[in-house]
């Protein structure tokens, strides 16, 4: 319920017949007072039905997110995806975005459950 009473997120979502195409959430932060950017925007989620891609769908959607941070006075944001995620790359890449930092995954030995 804090994201629906929340005035710094929001979730916007692509409908046809009652039927959810796609959606993103987003979310802006304060950054703590070191940083030299002190307001970013996040996007959590950003998913199009498998048979309804590549209809610009997600383009709007992105629109839609850069609206908001704007409306919110943030110019940066951020999102992750998966490295081998090529599709969802590709498009962000399109749409303007660029690689901020990698994180690697490491795994420990004789880890048990």
């Amino acid at each position: 319920l804090r994201f629906l009473d929340n005035e710094n997120a929001k979730a916007f979502v692509a409908l046809a017949e009652d039927r959810i195409l796609g959606y993103i959430t987003v979310h802006v932060r304060e950054q703590a007072s070191y940083w030299k950017v002190k307001k970013v925007g996040d996007i959590s989620g950003l998913m199009v039905r498998k048979d309804y891609r590549r209809r610009g769908i997600a383009s709007q959607l992105l629109a839609h997110a850069r609206a908001f941070f704007a409306e919110h006075g943030v110019r940066y944001f951020t999102l992750f995806t998966a490295v081998n995620n090529q599709a969802a790359i590709a498009f962000y890449e399109r749409n303007g975005l660029t690689h901020l930092h990698t994180t690697m995954l490491g795994e420990s030995e004789n880890f048990k459950v």
